[in-house]
């Protein structure tokens, strides 16, 4: 999520987010100095910096900031070698519902982004509980600043499920299958503490957000030269074949207006990656990814995703360049199109931040954005992440 600002950032807010955060940071680096033998609690700590400046954008206003501080505590905890509990909390400036007059005020808040048991066992995986099921290969490789801003719109965040993971290895290649099955997340857990962001209800409607189970989902991987599910970030070669179903939500106000009846929305994807080395020092990554939806979002419109990225590696130094474009088929309307131009450099040096044993990275991006209303948007955005 990102804030915009026709203002000064409130730097108020920052000091808070800091000053929680280094706290939290020291308190969990003891925890993850030695590795985590069962039965254990394992801690993660994540404290984000990101800021980003709006150029040339039509329509005015053509300039504008944001300053999002965003700190993450991952939980784990080992019960056996096998089976274990993970959390995520996040703490970020949240936008909260709009109030009579329609304004929408902004602070921070907090809350859990999953929370689910997980058993591991050669070679099946199993979870269940809240979590972000996995879809797309593109939204979960790429990491630069902008290069997920259209991708990321059919990601399914925060539903409850489950989700199963055979891996196996034939013809000297890995291959895995994932299922999972998951509704929307309509709980206590789907509010925060301090800002106050929606509480998602049926009444919403949308694809999936439905009394029960209400989506399911079915992908295989393979790749050659590293496991299925790390294939980009270290395989020769592998990709990624996907189906996933949502049950139509209820009728909304607005689509009662205007005569919209919901749909079941049906997804397919299809995605491959291919490594090229270029020195003994540099890899070229390049990967594209296609998905269609029919219903999309349970919309009467279809959307076809394309998605085109190449990566250099080069020591700790990773240069990103990717190409999405979005086309919609509004049934009796016009096709409308989005594109989105992203360009990111990523530092990951191998010394630790100031001798903490924390990792750190710093990364730029560039993001050009032509929409289908006609509206252009470009954006320079710095990050840096401190990860304890």
């Amino acid at each position: 999520m990102t804030i915009q600002y026709d203002r000064a950032p409130d730097f108020r807010v920052f000091r808070s987010f800091c000053l929680a955060g280094v706290g939290m940071a020291f308190s969990t680096m003891a925890a993850t100095a030695e590795e985590c033998t069962a039965p254990c609690l394992d801690t993660a700590f994540t404290l984000e910096l990101q800021a980003d400046w709006i150029f040339d954008a039509t329509p005015p206003p053509s300039k504008s900031t944001s300053l999002e501080p965003t700190l993450t505590l991952d939980l784990l905890f080992r019960a056996t070698e096998a089976f274990s509990f993970v959390g995520s909390i996040t703490a970020e400036n949240i936008s909260e519902s709009p109030n009579a007059a329609g304004f929408v005020s902004d602070g921070p808040g907090a809350y859990i982004g999953e929370v689910f048991g997980q058993y591991e066992t050669d070679p099946f995986s199993f979870r269940v509980g809240k979590f972000d099921p996995d879809f797309s290969l593109a939204s979960a490789a790429l990491s630069d600043l902008y290069g997920t801003d259209i991708v990321g719109d059919y990601d399914a965040e925060e539903r409850w499920g489950v989700q199963a993971s055979v891996p196996f290895e034939a013809a000297s290649v890995s291959h895995a299958v994932t299922v999972n099955l998951f509704t929307t997340d309509r709980t206590v857990l789907n509010r925060s503490i301090g800002s106050q962001r929606p509480r998602l209800t049926l009444a919403d409607g949308g694809a999936g957000n439905v009394e029960g189970i209400g989506s399911a989902g079915i992908f295989y991987d393979f790749c050659s030269g590293a496991e299925a599910a790390n294939c980009f970030e270290e395989g020769d070669a592998g990709g990624r074949f996907g189906l996933r179903y949502q049950k139509a939500g209820a009728q909304t106000e607005e689509q009662i207006d205007e005569e919209i009846v919901p749909a079941d929305e049906i997804g397919y994807l299809g995605a491959v990656t291919k490594r090229f080395s270029l020195s003994d020092s540099a890899d070229l990554i390049l990967l594209g990814e296609v998905a269609y939806f029919r219903n999309f979002e349970s919309a009467p419109e279809d959307a076809l995703f394309s998605t085109a990225t190449a990566a250099i590696e080069s020591g700790p130094l990773t240069y990103t360049a990717t190409f999405t474009n979005r086309k919609t088929e509004v049934f009796g309307e016009p096709d409308a199109t989005d594109e989105l131009i992203a360009l990111g450099v990523i530092f990951r040096p191998a010394e630790s931040a100031f001798g903490t044993g924390a990792s750190w990275i710093l990364d730029a991006g560039l993001a050009f954005l032509d929409t289908a209303d006609g509206e252009e948007e470009n954006r320079l955005g710095l990050r840096a992440t401190l990860e304890f």
